[in-house]
């Protein structure tokens, strides 16, 4: 789904890089070079499953894919992010639901930490009784 896509397929790409990658990948998202030499495989692989689900967002998804490294390649933070308090260095992920520093730079981007994040929110409200049907 886009909204999903929207809000993950970043997260997909930087944890293949880091799987993939090795040692030279798996510590910091600098230097760009180790990433680079990954970005056509890492974008090959989704593209393939992305295809394989909807060939009609094939196009669109290799679009982001592109907008993502191309923004990783001009900024490499110094660190992918984590679940400790913020700090100042710019991470290149950080949790949903948590506040962006302004001292941080492009990219930083919002990264759900479960499927709780994915759908938005929706109102409800408590009934203090539930209509049952009337009796015959």
């Amino acid at each position: 789904a886009v909204p999903v896509r929207d809000r993950a397929l970043h997260a997909l790409a930087i944890a293949l890089v880091r799987y993939l990658g090795g040692d030279a990948a798996r510590s910091s998202p600098q230097p760009w070079k180790p990433v680079a030499d990954l970005v056509p495989t890492v974008t090959e692989l989704i593209a393939m499953r992305v295809r394989q689900i909807d060939p009609d967002e094939e196009k669109p998804a290799r679009k982001q894919l592109n907008d993502i490294f191309e923004d990783w390649r001009r900024n490499p933070p110094p660190r992918y992010g984590d679940f400790r308090p913020p700090s100042p260095d710019t991470p290149l992920m950080y949790p949903a639901g948590t506040q962006k520093l302004a001292a941080w730079s492009e990219p930083a981007f919002q990264t759900p930490s479960s499927m709780r994040n994915v759908d938005s929110t929706c109102d409800a409200r408590v009934v203090a009784r539930f209509p049952l049907p009337e009796d015959d």
